[in-house]
This record gives structure tokens, sequence and C-alpha cells, in this order.
């Protein structure tokens, strides 16, 4: 085989089994340096390709997976509320003071406050917890509840487009314990009068909360509550809540721009 043939043989790899493409004849009689040094060009080179192939590709997986998956950036959010909240305790006035009836179901005027953490993102909702405390500023003429409440939330995370883009809107399913204090000097019943009690409290409801900005949002919250209590119709209450306030976000539970 002379050095052009060779060389060219080299330079295409048209060589099939020590033969070369182009001028037929088998380079290993040569002494076998042409098929050797083919050989080890032509491995070294097709290993090189398959090496960056699988890099370029793990690079590329990778990638992805940190641009679809939010949780492989985001795997923590906090944010802390303070409401105002107008409740109906569920508990109407003693009968023995309403001529054997029930009478109007006390009100209160309370403050609410907590924090949820949300630690878990699938198909654009978000999965956290969430803890509450809530107390009577205003007590009214029956009860005067207070309690503290955590467990689950489930929000929809907000687009960032639209008018409707900024409201989140969750649910909650909680339960805790509370204090139900009776007002005017107690809650009479036939032979005893009872001062307080205290109870364990279940809840569910939901809201929405509008991101004014990245950090802060106005909320909305509605609740259902189940009391127990030895004064009630049946030994049980229902208080409903409406509450409005405001929300801060810490780190990266911020909402879009």
């Amino acid at each position: 085989m002379d050095e052009v043939c060779w060389a060219a043989c080299m330079a295409c790899f048209s060589m099939i089994e020590g033969w070369c493409g182009i001028c037929g004849r088998n380079s290993c009689a040569d002494g076998g340096l042409a098929c050797s040094v083919r050989s080890f060009l032509q491995n070294g080179v097709v290993a090189g390709v398959v090496a960056a192939l699988l890099g370029l590709g793990a690079g590329a997986v990778s990638a992805g997976a940190q641009r679809t998956d939010p949780t492989a950036v985001r795997r923590l959010d906090l944010s802390g509320f303070g409401m105002v909240s107008g409740v109906y305790t569920g508990l109407g006035s003693s009968p023995l003071d309403n001529g054997g009836v029930y009478g109007p179901e006390g009100r209160n005027i309370a403050l609410t406050a907590g924090a949820d953490l949300g630690f878990y993102s699938l198909l654009g909702l978000r999965l956290g917890g969430e803890v509450r405390g809530e107390a009577a500023l205003k007590s009214g003429q029956v009860d005067g509840q207070k309690s503290i409440l955590g467990g689950l939330r489930l929000t929809h995370e907000p687009s960032g487009y639209g008018l409707f883009g900024r409201v989140r809107p969750y649910a909650d399913v909680l339960a805790g314990r509370g204090e139900l204090k009776y007002q005017k000097g107690g809650y009479p019943v036939p032979m005893a009068l009872y001062l307080s009690n205290t109870s364990p409290v279940y809840a569910g409801g939901g809201g929405f909360e509008y991101d004014v900005t990245r950090a802060f949002s106005f909320k909305g919250d509605a609740l259902v509550e189940r009391w127990n209590s030895p004064v009630a119709l049946g030994g049980r209450m229902y208080s409903k809540q409406g509450s409005i306030g405001v929300v801060y976000r810490y780190g990266t539970g911020r909402g879009p721009r």
C-alpha cells in the first residue's frame, strides 16, 4: 500500500477487516501498522463521540428536570397571616332566660393569626400545613371562643397572567383545641351554672389570597367549626366565621411579579 493510499484510508476509515476500500490492498501486508493505527483511532473517536453524547444527554435531562420540576429549586415556602374575624358562635342564649327556647345566636369579633408552610407541588396545586390561633376581642352576650388549630391546606398556585392570575384559592382541613367562656356571669341550665368549658374543635373551610406584590397578599377566609358544649342542644355547636386580612410571604413562597 503506498503512502498516499494509506493516508486516504486513515482519513476516511474505509478499511474493512484490514482491506483498503480505495486500492483493494491489505494494509496488514505492510506489517499491520496502518491497520493497528486505524483501529486505535477509529475506536478512540467512536468512544469519544459516545461519551460526549452521553454527557450532553445527561446534562439536558438534568437541566430539563430543573425546569419542569419546581421542587428542584423551590422545596418549602413559608407565609404568615393576620385577620379580623366575624364569628357566629352557634350557641343561643339560655332557654332559662328566653321562655324555654334558645335565644339569639352569640357573636364574636376575633383576631385570627397563623402561618402556612407549603412543601409539595403537583399539577399546579400546592400542598402544605397550616396552624392558626383565634381569640375573641369582643365576646358578645353569650360566649367567647378561643382556639388553636392545625392541619392541611391545598392551594391552587397563581399563573401570574390576567386578572385572576394573582389569585390563590385554597381549602383547609383543621383540628385542635378550644375554650368557651360564657358571658354575663355564666350559662344557666337546670341545677347548674357553667362558666366555661374546653372542647376539641374540628374545622373545614377555604378562601383566597390575592397577590398585591410579590411579598404581600390580601386574604379572605371562611371556616365552619364544630365544638362540644354541655349547654348546647345535643351537646354540639357549629360556629361560622368570615375573615379578612393580609399575608406576608417569605423567600421562595413569594408570588409572581
